[in-house]
């Protein structure tokens, strides 16, 4: 009998280098690893995890160096259940990536004839496995090929560049196969004349980010092994296998255009890569996905998020492009633009935040005003005191009243040094900050030294697009509207499709009621008016309680209106159940009733008729009016007690009923 080969199919590795050898991130990193760095609220290195796994990589090793115990710690609280196996690999020694890539060699923990190679900043969409096939089928013809890296095609001033990435590649124009590559400061780029002897054509590239995903094959650790003094992946490995005719090692590039892929290497792309999360470049690795689990964001329209349990003033105003963390509070008169805040953070009256980035348990007392600047976990910042651009504030720092802090100043509660410097110069100072609590100023070495602050005066443009990805800005904005979100539209025409939305709405809705059509039809209708004015739910019910109430406003005496206003309700307010969705929904609606009974007392008065018939006809919960009530109970607003006055019978009866239930 023959004996039939089997084939076992490998196992897909991939190793994390989640050390950044760099302090472009410091004081931050004295404290805590880059890798732990929330990203939208969400450790950064869990990006790339999760880049990883839905590639189909079935086991990760992570090579962590400073802080490791606290990145396994965090891995294993995370992934402890996963269905993928995730490691650490720990050297408190290590220096450099090579030094990364040699002692994982030693390990013998890589043994795939083919992995993947990442660093713990990369946030990409793209299916990596699928690569990695297209790796193994080229290796399977030609085993010289030993790497295939990933290159985004954008332009030099493309905003998720990082200021140093200056790469310029030379490619065989039909195979992609990597000929020459560069990433210094220099001015020129040489190429030797001996390229053109057996290449009729090659194509030079300056439009690429290097995404610092890489396939390997195997042989890739044995030659970092040998050369002891490789600590640079593209700088000693890249450049020296593309130079040496010894070696007869090849290398591919793998241009992506339509997909999303991008570093957080610097300050800089901290900000852009941000922004590109919550304008849902990345899509499907988008806020409301929650695929930690440990989130519950939902989104609204303009790319803002909110997770459950966030309390605003109403009278506080929440701009585009923000995200807002579970248990945060913010107070009256607050205007928040650009902004991501991290989780139970207290945010007090008249506060401005602008590009600002807040982590967990941040406290902004009343008249501050924060513009372009981190401000890490349990920050307290005092009274009438302003961030200025490019600041950063480590963690648990206070800063009294009344203090400015001018721009590019980082604060930290550490007096001690870098070991990554390798310098014995004093890089803090002690500066006063108006409380006796010690804080010193850190300041950065020229050699390290990047910025918040975008040079070119974009920091508001992050969303905007070279002519040269036209194409991509427009399919992503295609998908983005075809999953009901909103594309980016200037305010002025924004209000204009609201006007003429609720025009619209106001006499569909108001002429059905009156001529008894049936529901259905008359939410078609709306529906109609909706798409074609890119409107949101909101605007929906809205215009749903605004013809509703005007049809019953005919009625003057109030026993006759609270009676007339419940057959109403009773009668017409399915409307409303199509759009009111979840408990936010539910709130938002109350909200709304609110603002409108606002406007006389007769309605203020039928207050608590309108939310009880709409508890009867079930548009609105229990969870969700008590949820409303608790938010004017613990908010700074003692105007707003009013509309708790006139409804005390009933929250009183909601209270009770649901005491005897528990």
């Amino acid at each position: 009998n023959r004996k039939s080969e089997i084939k076992v199919e490998e196992k897909i590795q991939a190793l994390i280098i989640a050390e950044s050898f760099d302090t472009r991130f410091a004081p931050i990193t004295i404290e805590k690893p880059r890798a732990l760095i929330p990203l939208v609220n969400i450790p950064m290195i869990e990006y790339t995890i999760e880049a990883l796994s839905s590639s189909g990589v079935q086991e990760i090793f992570i090579f962590c160096s400073s802080h490791a115990e606290t990145i396994q710690e965090e891995i294993k609280k995370r992934h402890q259940n996963s269905h993928i196996s995730i490691k650490c690999i720990i050297s408190k020694d290590c220096s450099s990536i090579g030094d990364a890539l040699r002692i994982t060699f030693n390990e013998g923990v890589i043994v795939s004839q083919h992995f993947i190679v990442v660093t713990g900043d990369v946030v990409s969409n793209m299916n990596i496995g699928k690569l990695l096939t297209e790796h193994k089928e080229r290796w399977e013809k030609d085993k010289s090929v030993i790497a295939t890296i990933v290159f985004k095609e954008a332009s030099a001033a493309h905003r998720s560049r990082s200021q140093e990435d200056n790469t310029i590649i030379a490619l065989d124009p039909k195979t992609n196969q990597l000929l020459a590559f560069d990433n210094s400061d220099k001015s020129k780029f040489k190429l030797d004349i001996n390229f053109f002897k057996n290449m009729p054509s090659l194509k030079l590239r300056y439009d690429l980010i290097d995404c610092c995903i890489n396939i390997f094959s195997k042989e890739v650790l044995p030659l970092f092994d040998d050369n002891f003094d490789w600590n640079d992946l593209r700088k000693d490995f890249l450049q020296s296998v593309l130079t040496s005719e010894i070696m007869g090692c090849k290398v591919f590039a793998h241009l992506i255009s339509q997909e999303y892929a991008a570093r957080v290497r610097n300050l800089k792309t901290y900000l852009s890569v941000s922004f590109d999360l919550l304008h849902r470049w990345a899509f499907p690795i988008v806020p409301e996905q929650n695929f930690l689990a440990e989130t519950s964001y939902s989104c609204y329209r303009r790319f803002i998020y909110k997770e459950l349990n966030v309390k605003l003033a109403r009278d506080s105003v929440v701009e585009c492009d923000t995200a807002i963390g579970e248990g945060t509070e913010i107070g009256s008169r607050t205007y928040i633009t650009r902004s991501i805040i991290g989780k139970r953070c207290k945010i007090g009256a008249n506060v401005k935040l602008n590009n600002a980035f807040l982590w967990d348990d941040v406290i902004i007392e009343d008249n501050c005003e924060i513009t372009l600047s981190i401000i890490c976990s349990c920050v307290k910042i005092g009274k009438n005191s302003q961030i200025k651009s490019g600041s950063i504030i480590a963690f648990g720092v206070e800063i009294g009243e009344n203090i400015s802090i001018p721009e590019e100043t980082r604060i930290t509660t550490q007096e001690k040094g870098y070991d990554l410097l390798e310098t014995d110069d004093d890089i803090t100072e002690a500066i006063n900050l108006g409380l006796k609590s010690k804080a010193f100023k850190w300041i950065q070495p020229e050699e390290v030294k990047n910025s918040l602050i975008v040079t070119n005066n974009k920091i508001n443009e992050f969303d905007e697009f070279d002519e040269s990805n036209s194409d991509e800005e427009e399919e992503t904005e295609a998908e983005v509207e075809a999953e009901g979100e909103d594309t980016e539209t200037s305010e002025s025409e924004f209000e204009t499709k609201q006007q003429k939305f609720a025009k619209e709405a106001k006499d569909i809705l108001y002429l059905g009621i009156k001529e008894n059509r049936s529901i259905n039809n008359i939410l078609m209708e709306v529906d109609a008016a909706k798409l074609a004015n890119n409107v949101d739910t909101i605007n929906c019910f809205r215009n749903i309680i605004k013809a509703i109430f005007s049809f019953a406003d005919d009625t003057k005496a109030q026993n006759v209106l609270n009676t007339g206003l419940k057959d109403i309700l009773k009668n017409w307010g399915g409307l409303l159940s199509k759009y009111v969705e979840n408990q936010e929904d539910q709130v938002d609606l109350i909200c709304e009733i609110q603002e409108y009974c606002e406007k006389s007392d007769k309605w203020l008065n039928s207050l608590q008729i309108i939310l009880h018939t709409l508890y009867d006809i079930e548009i609105l919960e229990e969870e969700a009016i008590l949820n409303w009530a608790g938010q004017l109970e613990t908010g700074n607003n003692e105007e707003e007690k009013i509309f708790l006055q006139k409804c005390s019978d009933f929250l009183k009866w909601l209270r009770t009923a649901e005491e005897e239930e528990e």
